[in-house]
């Protein structure tokens, strides 16, 4: 079963239709299959994941195999991932181009990946910060 559906260039999370119903999903925690999902969406191993996700390889192994809720902590990084997700294919309008845009070393980004800053909250806010200012044709 998918976890995310995408949509008209959006990502959505089935029966989530506004902050609230995400708060409450917090609590409860996406299921483990929404890993193999983000997988997908960014074309990521389960190496390349762990460093996503700070979490360790045993644990994400563990929730892909028994498709049990994650924590609060995976479960907010997913979906802060699966925002910037959306805002890319918003901004870019097509999956190959938002991903070689993250992919792509940049100058802003200290030559590092734009992917090379979601590894946490801040780096997360930074990069959606930086799609909305694409999306108004402002280059960061």
């Amino acid at each position: 079963m998918e976890v995310f559906e995408i949509s008209n260039n959006r990502v959505r999370i089935p029966g989530i239709d506004n902050e609230l119903d995400l708060f409450y999903l917090h609590d409860k925690g996406l299921p483990g299959s929404a890993l193999r999902d983000l997988m997908a969406l960014y074309e990521l191993g389960v190496g390349e994941l762990t460093l996503l996700l700070n979490a360790s390889r045993s644990t994400l192994e563990r929730r892909l195999q028994d498709g049990k809720n994650l924590g609060p902590h995976l479960t907010d990084a997913l979906i802060e991932l699966v925002k910037i997700y959306s805002k890319g294919l918003e901004v870019f309008e097509d999956r190959g181009d938002f991903l070689k845009w993250l992919n792509t070393p940049n100058y802003y980004y200290y030559d590092m990946t734009p992917m090379a800053t979601l590894r946490n909250g801040t780096g997360r806010s930074l990069v959606l910060a930086d799609l909305h200012k694409l999306e108004h044709s402002i280059l960061p």
